[in-house]
């Protein structure tokens, strides 16, 4: 009887013990909820303000957007999981606009334009597509998403343009996604160029099957690494690994001109957070932004461009190109949408990212 009460009391002891650690890794779990919740917030509301210069990368800060995975069947890529219900407002200040999904695909498509000495645009309002060069050379950035575009909108673009296309001796994919990769085909038979994408994209895009509108990913090709140059004719593009929207996804920065003034440019490779519910994947993606904000402080690049029109604006400011009157600046060449799209960039991952701790914090309360 005497082993019997002191083995209760030993148990009851012990419980308690449990409960108050159950009950302080509770509260732990919520202050840690809390506290990224805020850096959520102040990630947020200074992305906000950057992008006052660069709108439309504005959605990405967006604290109650839906994570989508384009990508399920990729290494770390897992479905995406339920969200926690948080009872903590988002403030108007850390509020961000939607990015109406389509980005303008039902508007009519911009004409091919060439917007400086050596770098054309011969893309659609959704997907870019870009040639840099002369008749020594040119790279062409991106294959758009499907052979019938790359027919209708690269090569009809080229032709009304006066760009002779086998002289295009690379397409750069800037990652395996099928709307940058999907005109391909179309683009081989034609000119038969180099397809050019980093060696972990060409791992990802091994793994795709075939997709009903974009067909398969072309076969593994050309492979770069971080910092690599390619050089066709007089035109060299280096080539930045800027991981995040793929792991491999390309940044590539290059030198244009106007009348014969050099202006460095770069093209953000990837934006959108699908890539399912990744903090680490986010982290990762703000550090590149950051990255390429320091590079563009170190190398003075004064023109920032994205694959999607409705990200830089490429459209809006064709537009205004097309009505420039003599003497007034190049609606291309602006350093502070250059600095403040990257931090934009920074920042709404960093949001998404603390978003997500909080979360995870939240359900380990529950």
């Amino acid at each position: 009887m005497t082993h019997s009460r002191s083995f209760n009391r030993i148990h009851a002891g012990n419980l308690c013990v449990a409960l108050a650690t159950v009950a302080f890794s509770t509260a732990t779990s919520a202050q840690q909820a809390e506290g990224h919740w805020a850096n959520a917030l102040a990630y947020a509301e200074a992305g906000i303000r950057a992008s006052r210069s660069s709108p439309g990368f504005a959605s990405l800060c967006a604290l109650d957007m839906t994570f989508r995975n384009v990508n399920p069947a990729s290494p770390g890529q897992g479905e995406d999981a339920p969200i926690p219900e948080t009872t903590l407002p988002i403030p108007p200040e850390a509020q961000a606009p939607q990015q109406t999904r389509g980005g303008g695909r039902d508007l009519p498509p911009p004409e091919p334009m060439q917007v400086f000495d050596n770098l054309y645009f011969v893309g659609d309002n959704s997907t870019s597509a870009w040639v840099i060069g002369d008749e020594e050379g040119y790279i062409m950035l991106d294959a758009m998403r499907s052979n019938e575009e790359a027919e209708n909108s690269i090569m009809a673009g080229m032709e009304q343009l006066g760009i002779d296309p086998q002289f295009v001796e690379y397409v750069v994919i800037s990652h395996a996604h099928g709307d940058h990769f999907g005109g391909h085909q179309y683009l081989a038979e034609r000119f038969a160029p180099r397809f050019v994408m980093s060696e972990l994209d060409w791992q990802l895009a091994e793994t795709l099957p075939e997709h009903p509108r974009f067909g398969l990913p072309p076969e593994r090709d050309v492979a770069t690494a971080d910092g690599e140059i390619l050089t066709a004719g007089n035109t060299s593009v280096t080539l930045n690994l800027a991981p995040g929207h793929t792991m491999g996804t390309l940044s590539p920065v290059f030198t244009v001109f106007e009348n014969g003034v050099p202006y460095r440019a770069v093209l953000w490779g990837g934006t959108g957070f699908n890539f399912g519910r990744n903090e680490e994947r986010l982290r990762v993606y703000a550090q590149s932004a950051a990255d390429l904000r320091q590079l563009a402080a170190e190398e003075d690049i004064s023109i920032i461009l994205s694959n999607h029109p409705a990200r830089d604006n490429s459209t809006g400011r064709m537009r205004e190109l097309a009505q420039r009157e003599a003497g007034e600046p190049h609606p291309f060449v602006d350093r502070e949408m250059v600095y403040a799209s990257l931090e934009t960039l920074h920042n709404c991952a960093m949001a998404q990212a603390e978003r997500l701790a909080a979360e995870t914090a939240l359900s380990a309360r529950e």
